[in-house]
């Protein structure tokens, strides 16, 4: 029982901490949600499927850990073309 308890203290710490970044960065949690909905989740499907198809053997898991560092590697400066971060943005 001690190690639900844990599990959960931490995940409500990490919880508070997100909440509490919203409220003081505004733009910046926007962009992390976008960041995460646009391209670590279609990733992450698309690692599974690599995983689903080739396999759960080293060929597969070797195959999804360099699709997944290549396509972040490609996409990330894509990504930040089409949503530009400019922390000063937002000061006046």
């Amino acid at each position: 029982m001690s190690d639900y308890m844990e599990t959960r203290g931490l995940l409500t710490a990490l919880w508070n901490e997100l909440q509490q970044f919203k409220r003081e960065q505004p733009r910046e949690y926007l962009l992390t949600k976008r960041f995460n909905l646009y391209l670590v989740l279609p990733l992450i499907v698309a690692d599974l499927f690599i995983l689903y198809v080739l396999g759960y053997g080293w060929l597969g898991m070797t195959a999804a850990i360099v699709f997944a560092i290549a396509a972040a590697a490609i996409a990330t400066p894509i990504f930040f073309r089409f949503f530009p971060y400019d922390p000063g943005a937002d000061q006046q």
